[in-house]
């Protein structure tokens, strides 16, 4: 085999002084000397946008890139079908926190990327603006309570109140650049909601799905008004009495009679955590599928009735050894009887009851009809009589209640009087932590309460609800089977609430006996009058204008008889939940829902209900549903803790810039789209914030670079084909190729997390660490019009559309000032979001040089290992190898030695040698390095093949202007830039 000599030098130590020397020489040269012949990038696009400068930047974007006329002009231009995302409404009672942020700016993701994809998006921003939250706000304001206020004075004040809330958060929304119908939101207190709500309750009573009944209802005393469920968090905290107590058995069924003495009395024995029920106990419950004993105390003598399974942990709570008397089927205790401590004179059955558990108390529950769902079910069961509700609106006990208690607190000292007055009958006393429902509004303890109310009839739609829910898509997947899990467990849907501030539940009630009044007539009369006179009429018009003679004729009703209008107003999930048939065009579908977590047991819910319960079907095909916002701590987000985040603060900077810097909407975005996108809990801090502006610059400062070096380039004139590029471009286009197929399809799957990652890890690997780093040299250093530098500049053409709209639904401030300074004049004039999603080529996708650039990035890997601490420029470099290795490396360089190849460029060295040959006459200073590669050949094979680098000092001299060893002499240019310069050179 013949050797190639690679040096003709045969001492190297003179060599090695010899490259010294000409290093600190040219140190010395005139930097500036051939400035004006290289085409360095060059653009008017800022690379850093600081301090207010960036809020007024981003407003200035904007303006210029007509953002609030981009909703009109997509429904005018786009050709797509059509796109619905229906917004959950925001409620109208305060400023944006950081959980609109995360909500809003994900739906505008998905709009904005619609919108590209060339959809006609339909997305109408929408406000709640009932309710109680309002109210209470509104009242607070005016620095006085309800009770001071008739109901008109209550609802004039809370409409300014909602009215300038959404105001103000629809400044926010529209800062952060949220792309929306903002001429044509939605409120669920405009006359025309309001009427077409009236029908709706009108329809669903027509159906027979809405009824009124004295049931138990969750009921807030802070606020006197019933709550519906998703109306409620619970305290994990909460403490309670945890108290054992005993009811004398009057009759003991036979089976049982006869293990324990005449004379000697026998207990039921329950526990509860709710004392202040006793009085309202109509019957103990029981399993029958569970074994039950009689035990005797050897503390007190005492007998008990409990399950036999409970023994071991009630011994261990009483600190007592129970004597298990007799053991016997649950069944057997049919027929017993038991009178109550307070109603010495009554008897109380025990009753079968399916809810009975062992997993705490005794194995006996007491069911107080008036105040628990499932004791009101048993009572419905056993023909119990349910008796009137000793308690009253603002959780004391009433009138009716026994003298001792009347008028206490039922969660404070009314528990307490309680338990004074069954003192003998308390075996066991403590406090029990644990988790407790509570008002979400006020943060107080609820009671359940029984009370008139209207109800949804949830078991004429659940199974038709679930039904439809079978073809919903939710992302994520498990979220779907909590949707059907809470669908499945949830009561009867009290609608109905005691306060002002709301939509009335139009019906009259006549008669001493109150019969229920309503009529189509009635309800088209009263929703004509809320058109014409708005929606205060309920309140402020008399019953003769409600109730005008035509109407009562056209009802079949008796102008005689007295009609007495109803005080409730309508729950305001049930507002929120017919936004469907108010908002969406028809066929009045949703492409997508997407909201958090708690909405799973509210929106989600109540907008799916009334639309199964109106036409059948569901409001959406699709749900999406994200986390909640936490501080760097897990802790949830207070004011009064301290450890909230003011997204405007965070946009737009606070009092103190150096504390509180202004970040911009899209940085504020990109927190969202990094770290929102799921529906875990989401953890905010300062930390993670100054992280995603960091990313930010990142992506900045590339788009900068790519600007800057498409200055002078004109697609149209300056483009090169595909068979005319250095298989460096041609790789460039094919990992373009790929990110397009990989990020459209997190898009789709509305994985935005995953969209950043993918993205950010492009810009900083494969755009800024690679190609433009590569190609550098031909960017800067070869003929302004070579093909060389225009397939570069094709490339970065390419490269920086394709990224700039990957980007733009995140970051549209960014794309669209990158867009205002694009060298296509016809590009900046339109904008991003006018001009359609990403424009890949089928013919991008190569495989094969793929291949090629894998294995020649494995020889690079070893190059690099060879030259650590070393610049690579100062070296020349020979690769030995054979086979498919030297044939995929010669698809980057044709000639055995040069400095002008794809090679080169590639390694970033002065002079490559590629050849089949081993190296003979190495220097001294020469670094070899030995490497292999394995993979399939063109006939399919696995194939391994060995390679060699030696790495050297640059044999020739720097080249003043390409900064490369490739010159003759210092003195003078290399002959490429000399060919370049033409008669610009001069001595």
């Amino acid at each position: 085999m013949n050797m190639i000599p690679v040096v003709q030098r045969t001492d190297s130590r003179l060599i090695s002084v010899q490259h010294v020397f000409l290093r600190l020489f040219c140190s010395r040269s005139d930097p500036k000397k051939y400035s004006k012949t290289v085409f360095l990038p060059k653009t008017g696009f800022p690379l850093r946008v600081n301090g207010k400068k960036k809020v007024e930047n981003e407003l200035e974007i904007q303006k210029k890139a007509k953002f609030l006329g981009l909703y009109d002009w997509q429904r005018e231009n786009n050709k797509g079908e059509n796109y619905v995302l229906h917004d959950g409404p925001p409620y109208a009672n305060g400023k944006v926190h950081l959980g609109h942020a995360v909500n809003k700016v994900l739906k505008d993701i998905t709009v904005r990327y619609k919108v590209l994809k060339g959809f006609r998006v339909h997305y109408a921003p929408g406000w709640d603006c009932h309710g109680l939250p309002i109210e209470l706000k509104a009242l607070k304001s005016t620095h006085n309570t309800s009770q001071k206020h008739s109901s008109l004075d209550i609802r004039k004040t809370a409409r300014e109140y909602a009215r300038h809330a959404l105001e103000t958060q629809r400044h926010s929304f529209k800062r952060w650049g949220l792309l929306a119908d903002w001429n044509n939101f939605y409120t669920t207190y405009s006359p025309t909601y309001v009427a077409n709500q009236l029908q709706f309750f009108y329809s669903l009573y027509e159906k027979g799905l809405v009824f009124q009944d004295y049931k138990p209802v969750f009921w807030s005393p802070s606020n006197r008004t019933a709550l519906a469920e998703a109306e409620l968090e619970y305290n994990q905290e909460h403490v309670s009495p945890s108290v054992y107590v005993k009811f004398e058995l009057i009759t003991i069924p036979e089976s049982i009679k006869f293990w324990v003495d005449i004379h000697t009395p026998v207990y039921a024995l329950i526990w509860t955590t709710t004392p202040w029920t006793l009085p309202a106990n109509k019957a103990i419950c029981y399993s029958s599928y569970q074994q039950y004993c009689i035990v005797k105390s050897q503390k007190t003598g005492d007998h008990y009735l409990i399950a036999e399974n409970v023994i071991p942990d009630l011994e261990k709570r009483i600190e007592t050894k129970l004597d298990v008397v007799k053991t016997f089927e649950g069944s057997s205790l049919q027929g017993a009887s038991y009178c109550h401590p307070l109603y010495k004179s009554i008897e109380f059955p025990l009753v079968e009851g399916q809810h009975v558990t062992m997993s705490k108390g005794t194995g006996l529950v007491h069911t107080a009809p008036n105040h628990g769902l499932e004791d009101y079910l048993i009572a419905q069961e056993h023909k119990l009589p349910i008796g009137e509700c000793f308690v009253d609106e603002q959780g004391c006990f009433n009138e009716k209640a026994i003298s001792e208690i009347i008028g206490k607190d039922v969660l404070g000292e009314g528990n307490e009087a309680v338990l004074s007055l069954i003192q003998n009958h308390i075996v066991h006393q403590g406090t029990l932590v644990h988790s407790y429902p509570y008002d979400w509004r006020s943060k107080r303890p609820v009671v359940i309460r029984a009370s008139q109310q209207w109800f949804i009839d949830l078991e004429k739609l659940r199974h038709e609800a679930k039904k439809c829910l079978e073809e919903v898509q939710v992302f994520p997947l498990s979220m779907k089977h909590m949707l059907e899990a809470q669908l499945e467990k949830r009561p009867h849907w009290c609608i109905s609430r005691q306060r002002a501030w709301g939509v009335p539940i139009p019906v009259f009630f006549a008669g001493p006996e109150k019969r229920t009044v309503i009529s189509r007539p009635i309800v088209d009369h009263l929703s004509h009058l809320v058109l014409t006179y708005g929606t205060d009429i309920w309140w402020s018009l008399s019953q003769h204008e409600l109730l005008p003679r035509e109407v009562l004729q056209k009802s079949g009703l008796l102008e005689t008889e007295e009609y007495q209008k109803g005080e409730d107003i309508m729950d305001i999930w049930l507002d929120s939940g017919i936004s469907w048939m108010n908002v969406l065009p028809d066929p009045k579908i949703a492409d997508l829902y997407l909201e958090g977590t708690d909405q799973i047991r509210g929106w989600f819910q109540s907008s799916l209900l009334t639309s199964v319960a109106l036409r059948g079907k569901s409001p959406y095909k699709n749900i999406f549903v994200h986390g909640f916002i936490l501080d760097q701590n897990g802790l949830k987000m207070s004011k009064s803790v301290g450890n909230v985040i003011d997204p405007e603060v965070l946009t737009d900077g606070g009092k103190d810039i150096k504390h509180d810097p202004p970040y911009g909407a899209d940085v504020l975005r990109w927190w969202v789209a990094s770290h929102a996108c799921h529906y875990d809990n989401v953890h905010a801090a300062s930390h993670v914030i100054k992280e995603s502006a960091e990313n930010v610059q990142k992506v900045r400062n590339t788009l900068r670079f790519l600007l800057g070096s498409l200055h002078g380039f004109i697609y149209s004139l300056h483009k090169c084909e595909l068979k005319d590029m250095e298989l460096l471009d041609l790789h460039m286009l094919h990992l373009i190729h790929q990110l397009n197929q990989t990020v459209t399809e997190s898009y789709d799957q509305i994985q935005y997390n995953h969209v950043i990652f993918q993205l950010i890890r492009f810009v900083t690997a494969d755009v800024s660490s690679y190609y433009c780093h590569l190609i550098k040299h031909r960017l800067y250093c070869h003929e302004k019009n070579s093909v060389t530098r225009r397939a570069c500049q094709t490339t970065l053409f390419h490269l920086l559309d394709t990224v700039c709209r990957l980007f733009a639904p995140v970051l549209p401030h960014l794309v669209e000032e990158v867009f205002l300074h694009h060298p296509d004049s016809e590009l900046a004039q339109k904008g991003i979001f006018r001009t359609g999603w990403v424009k890949c080529s089928e013919e991008w996708y190569n495989p094969e040089v793929n291949k090629t650039m894998e294995l020649a990035t494995s020889v690079r890997n070893v190059v690099n290992k060879a030259a650590v601490n070393l610049n690579p420029r100062e070296l020349d470099v020979l690769i030995h190898t054979s086979g498919s290795l030297l044939t995929e490396l010669k698809k980057l360089q044709s000639e055995i030695k040069t400095s002008e190849s794809s090679l080169c460029e590639f390694l970033q060295v002065s002079h490559v040698l590629l050849t089949d040959q081993p190296p003979s006459l190495l220097p001294e200073d020469s670094s070899v390095q030995h490497g292999s590669v394995k993979f399939y050949s063109t006939g399919g094979r696995m194939e391994e093949v060995n390679f060699t680098v030696v790495l050297f000092p640059a044999e020739k001299a720097l080249c003043g202007r390409c900064r490369r060893y490739t010159a003759n002499s210092l003195a003078h240019p290399c002959q490429y830039c000399l060919d370049v310069l033409g008669s610009q050179w001069k001595e």
